[in-house]
């Protein structure tokens, strides 16, 4: 009886398919995150052969989520007032900050599969495991099947490579970090020189409510300073007689923070309060990583292996050490600022804001903290979401603001049972009208224009490139307009989309006048879809085989999977949205500012 599943590395599964007999019945599939590699490995066994396990990871995802933020629950419970803890990016299980729940939901997949819950038409599939503590974890398991049915190709030296890896890495660490911040020290030095006079006017400014947004260069492009998150909220309370300051990432360049002064508003450079005692005791400390064996058991299955892996991942990035820093920072400005009311920040329940939530509790615990949802809430973003009691352990602000009654029901559910949901409205998306007579009208043998939408995680951008490339070829007639995250394009993006003929990077211009010169927006995961459906657009998605973070598939609107009608030579899974859809964009993201709501949060 020929084996029905051969678990490797890419090299092993090649030696593997070399073997082969010519007329031998396989198909392969790829576990990871490394795009390129897939793309490569695509061409190597080709699109014919691939085995696309998409929608069967979109369900399992799905069953396992709850399941896993208890058992998260159970994890974090040991480390309640751990500073140490919630700096890191595993605590806040989100999938754009760890890898840990996408390789649990691998592991469970695979698992299915050597259980006998594979289809039976599958004769061989060859499955490729990029991770070396998955592939090892997956070896451990398949002791428990027939051999005849399941061989893993199992390595000690893979994970023994991967261990020193991260360990030659965590080395590096505090070497990296050393000189990063004499540079900062330097530069923050600079800046306290040239802005001498104008930082000392802010300091002596009464500050009562401090704001904090994401600054980037696209908020200075129009005369002065533009808060694309939070809208017009300084002006309200500026309105109401409220002295207001902007305050932004600790890690701010030099040139923003320039800009940020030179415009005129009332900004604090909250990284000027870190001092040199503050990040050398940053240089010394490293994670907790302390989590008892109990709770590393999930669903009957010991996962050391990944926890291994993750706190190998912590040790040996500088996350861990910047997040630390943005508390000290925090600490000593709302230390010196004693008489700030309410700090209104951008709530994702990222590991920076639990850092700022615990510094202000340490120094200023009467200030009232508020946490503004500022854009969609995907069913699947678990770093949104908290397990049975979680509430008791994790660092929360004492509001959740939401930008719609769509997302304030979502968040009401959402496990926040100490923290206040109010809805505020739409601070950062303007209220829609109806737009759906502004479409492109495409002529016949016209050349078809796709808007390719990327999302700000670099392995669900190079998935949505890729995916294009297969969705539409051999289709001649296209010109394919990509959209980058104003937050992420490097040179791996770069270079993918040169390897593809007629792509294009389309950066300038609204959203609004992209759109409406387009036929068609492929996309994974991003808000600007649900605007491109909103206009009547036809909108595809890539089937990605990655945690499925998209938000029209949590609205219930009608889709069609791998539909010959609409792309018959595509050799990649998607989904084709329904454009005759009668959507409310406004009720999911959009509603009016509710100012009401957010001028009573000072009010005794």
């Amino acid at each position: 009886m020929p084996s029905e599943f051969i678990i490797g590395s890419e090299k092993q599964i090649l030696n593997q398919v070399r073997k082969l007999p010519a007329n031998a019945a396989w198909q392969w599939c790829y576990f990871g995150i490394n795009m390129g590699r897939k793309e490569r490995l695509r061409e190597k066994l080709t699109s014919a052969r691939r085995y696309h396990y998409a929608p069967e990871l979109y369900e399992l995802s799905r069953s396992l989520k709850q399941p896993f933020l208890d058992w998260m629950t159970r994890v974090n419970s040991q480390h309640q007032n751990d500073l140490k803890w919630w700096a890191m990016r595993f605590a806040s299980k989100s999938p754009f900050q760890t890898n840990f729940f996408l390789l649990v939901c691998y592991f469970n997949l695979v698992d299915s599969w050597l259980a006998g819950q594979a289809p039976p038409e599958r004769q061989l599939l060859m499955i490729v495991v990029e991770d070396p503590y998955l592939h090892r974890l997956l070896a451990e398991r398949s002791s428990k099947y027939d051999s005849r049915r399941v061989q893993v190709k199992a390595s000690v030296c893979r994970i023994l490579r991967a261990g020193v890896y991260y360990w030659a890495k965590s080395l590096l660490v505090p070497f990296t970090f050393l000189s990063r911040q004499l540079r900062a020290t330097l530069k923050n030095q600079y800046v306290k020189i040239k802005f001498r006079d104008r930082l000392h006017l802010l300091r002596k400014l009464h500050k009562e409510v401090i704001i904090n947004t994401f600054i980037e260069e696209r908020s200075f492009r129009e005369n002065g300073f533009h808060d694309y998150y939070m809208g017009q909220l300084a002006e309200y309370y500026e309105g109401n007689g409220k002295k207001v300051a902007i305050s932004s990432q600790t890690n701010l360049a030099v040139a923003l923070k320039k800009k940020a002064l030179i415009s005129g508003i009332n900004f604090c450079l909250t990284d000027l309060y870190l001092k040199t005692a503050d990040w050398l005791r940053v240089l010394f400390k490293r994670p907790s990583v302390q989590v008892t064996k109990d709770a590393r058991i999930f669903k009957g299955v010991d996962y050391t292996l990944l926890f291994v892996r993750e706190f190998n991942r912590e040790k040996s990035s500088l996350s861990f050490s910047f997040n630390l820093c943005e508390y000290y920072a925090y600490r000593n400005y709302f230390a010196d600022n004693k008489q700030i009311k309410l700090f209104v920040y951008l709530f994702e329940n990222q590991p920076w804001e639990k850092m700022t939530i615990m510094a202000l509790r340490a120094a200023n615990p009467h200030c009232k903290c508020a946490g503004y949802q500022h854009s969609t809430v995907p069913i699947m973003l678990m770093n949104y979401f908290l397990g049975a009691g979680e509430y008791q352990y994790i660092p929360l602000p004492d509001y959740i603001i939401t930008n719609g009654n769509y997302n304030e029901k979502i968040m009401a559910a959402a496990g926040y049972k100490s923290t206040k949901i109010l809805n505020g409205g739409s601070l950062r998306y303007a209220k829609k009208t109806d737009e759906k007579n502004h479409i492109r009208k495409r002529k016949s043998g016209e050349t078809l224009k796709v808007l390719v939408l990327l999302t700000f995680s670099l392995p669900y951008s190079l998935e949505i490139i890729y995916g294009v490339k297969n969705m539409f070829y051999p289709e001649s007639n296209c010109r394919y307009y990509v959209r980058p995250h104003p937050n992420l394009f490097n040179g791996k993006i770069e270079k993918a989309i040169q390897e593809i003929d007629n792509m294009e990077i389309i950066q300038s211009g609204s959203m609004d006048e992209v759109l409406a010169e387009m036929d068609i927006v492929v996309y994974s995961t991003t808000t600007a879809a649900l605007e491109a459906l909103y206009k009547g657009l036809s909108v595809y998605k890539v089937a990605t085989e990655l945690i499925d973070l998209d938000l029209l598939d949590d609205l219930n609107i009608k889709k069609h999977y791998n539909s010959d009608k609409y792309l018959p030579e595509s050799r990649m899974p998607y989904f084709c949205y329904d454009s005759q859809v009668e959507l409310s964009f406004n009720y999911i993201i959009g509603e009016p500012v509710r100012k009401d709501t957010w001028l009573a949060l000072l009010q005794n």
